[in-house]
């Protein structure tokens, strides 16, 4: 084909529109316009490739190059770029819908802010399994992001997390059901248990301001008793000075 004579390459957006980036000639980078959307992040890195430092968003579409030669044959090829941004971290929402005495009904939500190309799934246990393993009863809703589930009490397995990913970036966040998912025996035992508490720092609070009142009853006492011996011998003081008659 002969000696490499020129590189060209141009961008197509999502527009639709089309401009030429720069022609590599000779070892030198050649811009039609320098002020287009790429300005100073465009730079060459040796004499066959281009770089685009700091990416951002609208620089997805398609990129082309025309490679030319000094036999004036040319090649061309094409190639898309797709950029992402990072995903956001996602939240778990939580809502019980009903107990039982085998497990309880409860609804997930998992909530990602903003806006973006993201896929939502939902995983169990700590190692990221797959939620269908014929012990759990469950459906999907709202583009994915709610999962309504059956959860067994005697399942080893209370955690559940929502994995959200693009192409680029994933971030997840786990729930625990044993903190939501109580039968009704468990709820009594629970109510014992605080009533139970609650009763046992009743009497120590009664027994405190009993303690208190009597001290505070034995302190008086104390402080009265000198005063009413002084009186006691100033009386009996009065009474020998008295003249005596027979």
């Amino acid at each position: 084909m002969g000696t490499l004579k020129t590189i060209d390459w141009y961008f197509q957006g999502g527009n639709g529109l089309g401009i030429q980036l720069a022609e590599l000639r000779e070892g030198e980078l050649q811009r039609s316009n320098p002020r287009d959307r790429f300005g100073p992040r465009l730079e060459m890195v040796n004499e066959t490739t281009l770089r685009i430092k700091d990416l951002e968003m609208d620089d997805s579409g398609k990129y082309s190059i025309r490679v030319k030669f000094t036999s004036a044959q040319y090649k061309d090829y094409n190639f898309h770029l797709s950029v992402y941004e990072p995903v956001p971290e996602p939240k778990i929402l939580s809502q019980i819908v009903s107990n039982s005495p085998d497990g309880c009904n409860v609804t997930l939500q998992c909530e990602v802010p903003g806006k973006g190309e993201i896929n939502i799934s939902w995983k169990r246990g700590d190692a990221l399994r797959d939620l269908e393993d014929g012990s759990k009863s469950y459906h999907l809703s709202g583009n994915d992001k709610d999962l309504h589930l059956f959860w067994k009490l005697n399942s080893s397995d209370p955690n559940i997390t929502c994995l959200v990913t693009n192409p680029a970036d994933q971030k997840s966040i786990s729930f625990n059901l044993q903190h939501i998912c109580q039968t009704e025996g468990d709820c009594q035992l629970t109510f014992v248990v605080e009533l139970l508490t609650w009763s046992i720092l009743i009497i120590f609070f009664v027994i405190l301001l009993l303690l208190a009142g009597f001290g505070i009853k034995t302190w008086k006492t104390r402080r009265t008793m000198p005063t009413n011996k002084a009186a006691s011998m100033m009386a009996t003081e009065e009474a020998l000075l008295e003249p005596q008659y027979s």
